[in-house]
């Protein structure tokens, strides 16, 4: 029984580290439009970012900026809830 629970854990462990992960640009994309944390090495910021992909400009932006130089992005966590509903501030 013990056996069988270390695995399940483990296996859990390794499934959320793996959605939670900084994934290269090199290996993967995030869906066009689709907000997600970026590491942004570009002059103007060079720090975590939340930026979306444009696939009509190939380019990386913000509501403030489009001159981010992206090398790894992860997704968005999940919004909090408060009293019982999505935060909205």
């Amino acid at each position: 029984m013990a056996k069988e629970v270390a695995e399940y854990v483990t296996a859990r462990i390794a499934e959320l580290e793996e959605k939670q992960r900084w994934i290269p640009v090199s290996e993967r994309m995030p869906n066009n439009w689709e907000s997600v944390l970026t590491i942004d090495i570009s002059k103007s910021t060079r720090d975590v970012v939340s930026a979306f992909y444009n696939p009509e400009t190939s380019l990386w932006s913000t509501p403030f900026s489009c001159d981010l130089w992206v090398t790894h992005c992860m997704p968005l966590p999940e919004p909090p809830i408060v009293y019982g509903k999505v935060c909205e501030e």
